[in-house]
């Protein structure tokens, strides 16, 4: 059980000197139950008798980080609000805390790579000032299995643009859960691209919040692929509040062996949020007879003066290209993973930094291999 690993005698033994917000965080974590299948956020992917012992005891997140015209400030004190679940409470109550700050105007950069080889979770904070640009790349790695859960919040102001990539790379055996939350100024505007290949099971809730007018996400992409009993649990919010904002997003996977996987994709759009412009596409490819996916997409729309669509797909992998690839001289495998790197590659030449961009590739190849 959970319970094993963040139980209140470690929580102590990690945080001696905790402050009294750790100490309320920890009394929330504490009193709240593991979600239900049956609650509608939770129906694909049941958590109540999470399989932690095989995961690594509670310890401190490795960070290495390298920033350019990025103020990095440790253990800092943040609020994120009240926790929508249990999970989402073990990043405030155990996270280590960080806060990453570019002022007004500035052009920035923040390499940042995750290597938790203990359990435990990351609290991380991203401020971009007034017409400032930001680039963030972040890649999430473990050698053992651990539970890790982490909460981030981005904060744009006015005109600021943030190109945001994240790589999960996590080994077999980790549960990972992250929770990010981003909100625009007028006029700001973030492209990103979030990568899930490895863990055994990664649930991930991206949420988008358009509060200021003119604020917008043209490329907000997600790509997932999963084989053997790996499981995806992927949500994104894209919640109009300011008049005119506009949001594209679009999210691939692929599936082989037993892996399954669940998107849901949010549309809210509020009464103030006229004009709004907000498309939702997810296209899953089938590898193998034994995977499963879902797709759940969802349009709350409190104004007549908006545009908002969807489209969802779910095809097999062609016998047909492969059959082709195979008469030319390729063996199955390669074949396989020439149609998914085809099938996937749209989004992830979205990633700008070649390093990052071919590791991505030697991610996907290596989970079709």
């Amino acid at each position: 059980m959970l319970e094993t690993l963040f139980s209140k005698a470690q929580f102590d033994r990690f945080f001696p000197k905790a402050s009294s917000k750790r100490k309320r965080a920890f009394s929330v974590f504490e009193s709240m139950d593991l979600p239900s299948p049956k609650e509608e956020a939770w129906r694909y992917t049941d958590v109540r008798k999470l399989d932690v012992s095989a995961c690594a005891p509670l310890g401190a997140v490795a960070l290495d980080v390298k920033a350019k015209n990025v103020s990095v400030h440790e253990n800092v004190n943040v609020d994120f609000g009240k926790p929508s679940d249990k999970l989402e409470a073990l990043a405030h109550a155990f996270g280590s805390s960080m806060r990453f700050d570019v002022s007004a105007g500035d052009q920035a950069r923040l390499d940042v790579v995750v290597r938790p080889e203990r359990s435990g979770g990351l609290l991380d904070v991203f401020s971009v000032g007034k017409n400032a640009v930001l680039d963030v790349f972040v890649q999430y790695a473990s050698k053992k299995p651990v539970l890790f859960a982490e909460t981030s919040r981005f904060e744009l102001g006015a005109g600021a643009v943030l190109n945001y990539y994240s790589v999960q790379r996590f080994g077999d055996g980790t549960l990972g859960f992250a929770s990010k939350f981003f909100e625009l100024g007028s006029d700001a505007e973030i492209n990103s691209v979030h990568v899930d290949v490895g863990g055994t099971l990664s649930r991930t809730k991206v949420e988008h919040r358009f509060v200021g007018s003119r604020s917008r996400a043209p490329r907000h992409s997600a790509v997932f692929l999963g084989s053997g009993n790996q499981h995806f649990d992927l949500t994104t919010v894209a919640h109009h509040v300011g008049k005119g904002t506009q949001s594209d997003v679009k999210v691939k996977g692929a599936l082989k062996g037993k892996a399954s996987a669940v998107y849901r994709g949010v549309i809210r759009i509020d009464k103030t949020a006229s004009q709004t412009d907000s498309f939702l596409e997810d296209r899953v490819l089938h590898l193998d007879h034994g995977v499963v996916s879902n797709s759940v997409p969802s349009l709350f729309i409190d104004n007549n003066d908006v545009r908002a669509s969807h489209a969802a797909t779910v095809s097999k992998l062609s016998s047909d290209a492969l059959f082709y690839l195979r008469s030319r001289g390729m063996e199955k495998r390669q074949a396989e993973k020439l149609v998914v790197d085809g099938f996937l590659e749209s989004l992830v030449r979205q990633i700008p930094d070649e390093g990052v961009r071919q590791r991505v590739f030697e991610s996907l190849d290596a989970t079709i291999s």
